[in-house]
């Protein structure tokens, strides 16, 4: 791969955590019980994925 492409794609992905980061902070700020579960959600749903069969 290019290395400017991988540049570019590195900043997008840094750009991207950040701002997750930013909105999970201000939403903890809001709403903590509904954020607490919707990072849950997230995380039950990261892990199906992660470990389901269908990709092997």
């Amino acid at each position: 791969m290019d290395d400017a492409i991988r540049f570019r794609i590195d900043a997008i992905l840094w750009l991207s955590a950040f701002t997750a980061l930013l909105v999970l902070s201000i939403a903890f700020r809001i709403a903590p019980q509904m954020t607490v579960g919707i990072v849950m959600l997230a995380l039950l749903v990261a892990f199906a994925v992660g470990t389901s069969d269908s990709d092997r």
